[in-house]
């Protein structure tokens, strides 16, 4: 995906890989592993590896106890045949004391560029009025003396993190919302800090240098203008020389300008590498009707033209008009603000891995367990001499000794299928069986071994690669995560599994048996008249059914076995049962949970929230089949304090256009999540019924929210419960939900006032009433668009719920008005509407000249205009409900 910034540490569980690649259920499904592949690299966070330029050890910092960005380690002598010496002199505006000092050495033929500000410690800022400028210069090779002053208190913190003279990052927030232990999430992969006892001072600007300790190769695609087409970085450790494979990284659509053999990529440093647009057909020139001169008749014009030149005019200089005074009007005003820090996706993105998963700490296989690894690892070395049908044939009757198979039919099969009927189906068994034999020491060192499954479970083939998993189960983190999700749920066992799809479609749990108990309940069609037909050709059948759960001997989390649970299941597609469900689960205490199935299976608008909102307090537990996207039902259930929730389906669960709206488990304990595959080229649609757990990837809170209760939903999604699966999105574990869909309430117009936890985005959908998308400049730093900057080839996109297209944006406001770091914001606003806006408005010339000259701008490419006299945004279509922002 991806898409964005989102850092995954890859745990895989493996279900079953068949051969042609798909994941599919079945008797593996307890198998929790780590993968190597065979003849080819798989690069699982390629999109989202840091940027980190290369450092310049020319610069050096004098040493002073009162500077804390004084790096000791940098110092090197100066060389005065080759070296300029320019110091910085740092004086106290108040008292004229020079309270810090710096000295940066640079090469004598370097066009070296200092900004003094990244010199200043914490604490410290510019004093304006005193120094006449907030953007002070520095004259190399000579002393500079700059004017300083204390910060006044701030309700913001501010953290620059410094590299090579530049602010390489930049962050801010407000007193209270973070910790100021976590300084190490500041910090870019490679890099560590100069002084390991930095502190964060709040309320205040932090400047902390860094310095690295790891090889950078930034890989800088860029177009015949110059412009940065895609930029990536790899980082590896000091030492390793293997090759860097950049060609992989050419972005998708671009070839390079060059022969790519010819191009040689520097370790350590960065690398700008031209590239254009892959070719496309050539076009048919259009016919000339003129006919062609003759060699004589072109030089005759020639001739013509050079004798009736007319001599040019003589050059007047003319004297340089007298500029204009500024005005004073508030319009004309420049921004007080500064811009902020540019923006580069790959530095400027945080990574982010917050896993639900507690580590282990396995312990290597030693002696009898170790050897038993080595002599089931050598009988394959009998396999390795097969290169044909014959050998096979002939080897046959020592394999059969040798593996005992179970079934040698399936051997046969196997051999016959897999590997002589398949495309260098034997090398790849071999591949594999070498790729065993030269790893499996070192993984055993580290608790684990091979899981061989060729003939063994055929036809599922791990030909994708060597799967290795721990000897004991309980080194797994995994495995024990399932555990832990198994006890907590409605129905708990300390299963080591998820359900699978028939489980889920049975409503079927590990450690529990059931029986249907309709029977013992009054008012309910008995389960002898389902199919019988009444009077008007109807079936007798209300389409309620209630289970009756008792645990099995062999469940240790219910020491109870005398522990009954009822559980009343509805068909939605049944008017009569739909009528009279609320009424009879109400009539009876003993059902403590519900299941709905076929959930706007008929009618896709069926609202839901009325039964949901009005369950009665006893009930614990509830499943819910949808059979439509439209999960806005679940609103409903925002004020049931319940035990167990499960959100599933008959269709498509990995479908995107899912959405689900947080603020319906703020009650909740806990929401049951099983993954299963519905539909796949493996599960065609008319293949046995399969049902899952929904993925959610887009937070889309319902129409009847309060604005209050939006904000708790992100809050839940993003920071309290943010290891909940259902909350994880579709990469899983240690990630999120990375869509926003907002379009449902019109009143909100940006992510002002939401928790995203410095989560970013790569879609947001909002509503609009017309062409005209309308910002306030103001208030960009509340609007969060920073927050839809992702890593990666692959953007974010804002999108448009809007009854005519969008395609002009409007920023509102004075140019003096712009809060500091509006340039963040506008990259923002600017990279995920580039497909949508083609018109820039704002309201004067001040105000198009401080946007024109960000850096947003600048990479966008974007023209922005002055409004024109008769512009007027037409009225947004009509609001329902309250305006929050």
């Amino acid at each position: 995906m991806a898409v964005y910034s989102k850092k995954r540490k890859v745990i895989k569980a493996l279900v079953s890989i068949g051969s042609i690649g798909m994941v599919s259920a079945g008797v593996a499904a307890g198998i929790y592993t780590t993968r190597s592949k065979i003849g080819f690299n798989v690069k699982l966070d390629a999109f989202e590896r840091n940027s980190t330029p290369k450092l310049n050890t020319d610069d050096v910092i004098i040493k002073d106890a009162n500077n804390s960005n004084t790096d000791v380690n940098l110092v090197r002598k100066p060389d005065p045949e080759k070296d300029v010496i320019t110091k910085l002199l740092f004086k106290d505006s108040k008292t004229g004391e020079l309270k810090f000092k710096a000295q940066v050495i640079s090469k004598k033929d370097e066009d070296k560029k200092i900004d003094p500000t990244t010199y200043i410690p914490s604490g410290w800022e510019i004093d304006v009025e005193k120094q006449k400028t907030d953007k002070p210069t520095v004259n190399l090779g000579q002393e500079n003396e700059y004017w300083i002053k204390e910060e006044d208190p701030s309700e913001n913190t501010v953290i620059q993190i410094i590299f090579n003279d530049e602010v390489y990052r930049s962050d801010s927030f407000k007193k209270g919302t973070r910790s100021l232990e976590n300084l190490a999430s500041y910090l870019p992969d490679g890099f560590e800090y100069v002084d390991p006892n930095y502190k964060i001072i709040e309320g205040k600007t932090n400047r902390f240098l860094i310095k690295k300790v790891k090889v950078v190769t930034v890989l800088n695609f860029i177009n015949e203008q110059g412009h940065t087409v895609y930029r990536t970085t790899i980082t590896r450790d000091k030492g390793d020389n293997t090759p860097i494979d950049w060609k992989s990284e050419i972005p998708t659509g671009f070839k390079t300008k060059e022969n790519p053999d010819t191009i040689k990529i520097k370790p350590d440093e960065e690398n700008n590498i031209v590239v254009v647009p892959t070719s496309k057909l050539p076009e048919r020139p259009q016919e000339d009707p003129t006919p062609p001169k003759t060699l004589d008749e072109d030089r005759r014009e020639d001739n013509r033209r050079e004798v009736n030149t007319p001599t040019p005019p003589p050059s007047i200089t003319r004297p340089a008009e007298i500029p204009k005074p500024r005005s004073n009007a508030p319009e004309d005003q420049p921004p007080t603000a500064s811009p902020g820090v540019n923006v580069y996706p790959d530095s400027y993105v945080k990574d982010f891995y917050e896993t639900s998963l507690t580590p282990t700490n396995p312990k290597p296989l030693t002696g009898k367990a170790k050897e038993d690894v080595r002599a089931e690892v050598n009988k394959y070395n009998k396999i390795l001499e097969i290169n044909n049908r014959n050998d096979f044939n002939r080897l046959k009757n020592d394999l059969i000794k040798t593996f005992n198979p179970s079934d040698p039919v399936i051997f046969d099969r196997f051999f016959e299928n897999a590997v002589f009927g398949q495309p260098n189906g034997l090398t790849t068994l071999k591949n594999l069986i070498r790729d065993i034999q030269n790893n499996w020491e070192d993984f055993a060192n580290k608790g684990m071994v091979p899981v061989i499954w060729f003939w063994q479970h055929y036809p599922t083939y791990n030909n994708g690669g060597t799967v290795w998993d721990y000897a004991n189960k309980k080194d797994n983190a995994v495995l024990n995560h399932y555990i832990e999700e198994n006890e907590h749920r409605y129905f708990s066992s300390s299963s080591e599994y998820k359900r699978n799809p028939g489980q889920v479609l049975d409503n079927d749990y590990f450690g529990w048996s059931k029986v249907d108990a309709s029977d013992t309940f009054d008012g309910l069609t008995k389960i002898a008249d389902r199919e019988k037909i009444d009077g008007n050709g109807d079936r007798l059948d209300d389409g309620i059914r209630v289970y009756e759960y008792k645990p099995d001997a062999d469940n240790t989390t219910v020491p109870d076995k005398n522990t009954r649970k009822y559980i009343a299941k509805l068909d939605a597609t049944n008017k009569k049962g739909y009528k009279k469900f609320l009424d009879f689960i109400k009539a009876n205490p003993r059902i403590t949970g519900v299941i709905i199935e076929n959930m706007g299976l008929i009618d896709k608008k069926q609202d839901f929230s009325e039964i949901l909102s009005q369950l009665p307090t006893q009930i614990k537990s509830a499943t819910l089949f949808f059979e439509t996207n439209d999960t806005s039902s679940l609103v409903g259930l925002k004020d049931k304090y319940l035990d167990d929730i499960q959100i599933v389906t008959k269709g498509n669960n990995l479908d995107e256009a899912w959405g689900i709206d947080p603020i319906a488990f703020r009650h909740t304990k806990n929401v049951s999540f099983d993954y299963n595959v519905n539909k796949s080229p493996e599960y065609p649609s008319n293949s046995t019924p399969r049902a899952s757990s929904i993925v959610f990837d887009t937070i889309r809170p319902a129409k009847k929210d309060t604005f209050s209760e939006i904000q708790e939903g992100f809050t839940l999604a993003y920071t309290t419960r943010k290891t909940w699966r259902i909350f994880n999105g579709s990469m899983g574990d240690g990630s999120w939900m990375s869509r926003i869909d907002l379009s449902l309430h019109p009143e909100l117009r940006s992510l002002k006032g939401l928790d995203l936890n410095d989560k970013v985005f790569n879609r947001l959908t909002l509503a609009n009433g017309s062409n005209v998308f309308e910002v306030d400049g103001n208030t960009l730093d509340q609007q969060q668009w920073k927050r839809l900057i992702v890593k990666g080839p692959q953007k974010a996109e804002l999108k448009f719920v809007s009854p005519v297209p969008v395609n002009t944006l409007y920023i509102k406001g004075l140019a003096k008005d712009l809060p500091y770091g509006y340039n963040e914001q506008l990259y923002g606003l600017f990279e995920a509407g580039k497909k949508v806006f083609k018109t820039v408005y704002v309201d004067n010339e001040a105000m198009r000249d401080a946007i024109q000259s960000t850096q947003a701008a600048s990479v966008h490419n974007i023209t922005v205009q002055v409004k024109p006299d008769n512009f007027n945004p037409s009225k947004p279509a009509e609001i329902q409900g309250p305006q929050f922002i």
